[in-house]
């Protein structure tokens, strides 16, 4: 049985090209180009494989591009089980400047899924639920023509059959998703103000949010905040901040991924949850410090463990999310 089970709502093929100095309106010749299986759920898949654990996909694929999305996967350590879907698989474009440090990204949308290519994906998640019982993360952005109630469901039906669920959701529906009572839920600064918006919440300060939203849910948050670090609420227990040295030259891409690699395979690892968000920040770290995503190594995300504190605090929340 894999360490961590992953249900992708919406895969993508990757493609990172480094270029000298990027120049708008210009033609730009990269001087090195990498493809990848992608898309967020994906991402962290192969994070899981590169610290040294297992994981399997479920997801869908179309096309051309989709074709190239499995035989990547198949040549690292990760299993998967593929839904055949009519639309192409997307494809998503990031440049790394050289000169300026700075990365600009172009991504597709996320294709469009029919009801019978959702019901197909979401059967085989629960076929693969029901022999994991393990963490799973349900990863990536809601595809047009399915739900927040229809992802929503599929997460709670998970659940029942009893896997601990970590869910990080995007688009339309996130909201509704979010109620469904996943064990954690991972979310960046935007996407918590946007939850909170979505449930008539006030907005608190950057360092709450993780509090704000745990008080709505039910469940485990953890806020990550780009080069500041991370917040987290955890149900019975204590608030987490996460905080970092600046690492130079970072890049943000598949980051968030990496922390959310890193802390489901700690929790299938039965590690306790301060030790968990101290591995997910550093393998969030040593992504940053790559130029690709989901690549990260063991040995990598070791490396970045003196550049991450994680301190925890009592939890004081108010019934309307506030901080006393």
């Amino acid at each position: 049985m894999s360490d961590v089970l992953c249900l992708a709502t919406a895969v993508a093929l990757d493609r990172f090209a480094t270029v000298e100095a990027f120049a708008v309106g210009r033609t730009n010749r990269p001087t090195a180009v990498v493809e990848l299986a992608g898309g967020k759920a994906v991402n962290v898949a192969r994070t899981v494989d590169g610290l040294g654990g297992t994981a399997h996909v479920v997801g869908v694929v179309g096309g051309a591009a989709g074709d190239a999305v499995v035989a990547q996967l198949a040549t690292t350590g990760v299993t998967s089980t593929w839904v055949r879907g009519t639309n192409p698989t997307r494809q998503c474009l990031a440049v790394y400047d050289d000169t300026t440090g700075q990365v600009t990204e172009i991504f597709e949308p996320a294709q469009p899924l029919s009801p019978v290519e959702w019901s197909e994906f979401a059967t085989l998640s629960m076929r693969a639920a029901t022999a994991h019982r393990g963490v799973t993360v349900v990863s990536g952005r809601l595809p047009a023509g399915v739900s927040g109630v229809e992802l929503a469901r599929l997460v709670s039906a998970v659940m029942k059959a009893g896997c601990r669920v970590m869910l990080d959701c995007q688009g339309d529906g996130a909201a509704e998703a979010a109620l469904a009572g996943a064990e954690w839920l991972k979310i960046n600064e935007h996407e918590a103000a946007e939850l909170l918006f979505a449930w008539g919440l006030p907005l608190p300060a950057s360092a709450d949010l993780a509090r704000a939203v745990a008080d709505r849910t039910g469940g485990s948050v953890v806020v990550t905040l780009g080069a500041r670090g991370a917040a987290a609420a955890t149900v019975g227990g204590p608030c987490f901040e996460i905080g970092q040295v600046p690492l130079p030259d970072a890049h943000a891409t598949g980051s968030g991924d990496a922390f959310l690699a890193g802390l489901a395979l700690s929790l299938a690892r039965q590690e306790p949850p301060q030790d968990s968000l101290h591995q997910a920040a550093a393998a969030a770290r040593a992504n940053a410090a790559r130029r690709d995503a989901g690549c990260v190594t063991a040995g990598q995300a070791a490396a970045q463990l003196g550049g991450v504190t994680v301190r925890s605090q009592p939890w004081v929340a108010g019934a309307d999310g506030s901080t006393g």
